[in-house]
């Protein structure tokens, strides 16, 4: 069993919960790490309808008012999980391994604008070096993976195919 002390801050407007569901990791990795649709949104970790059972001991909430509809919350409580805990060191030398990893510099003027970004490997996907695979970033806006086909490049979230054929072409670059 793993015990730790968990701490949220988190601003929520009054009748409204904008807090994130917990997520789990474990033996089933790729798919906890795998991205997912729900209501049209991106999102990665424990699927939606999943649960988790946890015990948590006597805690601290704090609240202040910021404007008249607007709060500050913050809670920090002894956390233990209720049933047997994952291979979490397996778990994190992957996180480890992936951190350690550079992403790849991206760089590219596409239609008059300059795009600057990286472009993360994930890791699951490579093979002798090279990852078909990339989650990308762009003027620091997550754009999300990009594919490399047999038919070519794929992004699920970006319709400009030409621009998706520009980030391919500049991930090929540093490749080489």
């Amino acid at each position: 069993m793993s015990a730790g002390v968990a701490s949220r801050k988190m601003r929520s407007k009054t009748r409204s919960s904008q807090g994130k569901k917990p997520s789990s990791n474990g033996d089933l990795s790729a798919s906890y790490n795998k991205f997912k649709k729900f209501e049209g949104r991106e999102y990665t970790g424990m699927r939606v309808g999943r649960s988790h059972k946890w015990y948590y001991d006597k805690g601290e909430w704090k609240e202040k008012k910021i404007t008249p509809d607007l709060w500050e919350i913050s809670y920090s409580v002894t956390k233990r999980r209720a049933g047997k805990a994952p291979d979490l060191i397996k778990f994190l030398q992957e996180f480890i391994a992936q951190l350690e990893k550079e992403p790849v510099p991206l760089q590219l003027e596409y239609n008059g604008k300059t795009y600057k970004g990286e472009a993360v490997r994930i890791p699951e996907t490579c093979h002798d070096g090279v990852c078909p695979e990339l989650d990308i970033t762009l003027n620091d806006e997550h754009l999300g993976i990009l594919h490399n086909m047999k038919s070519g490049w794929k992004m699920d979230e970006v319709k400009d195919q030409k621009l998706i054929d520009a980030i391919g072409q500049e991930v090929l670059l540093w490749y080489e």
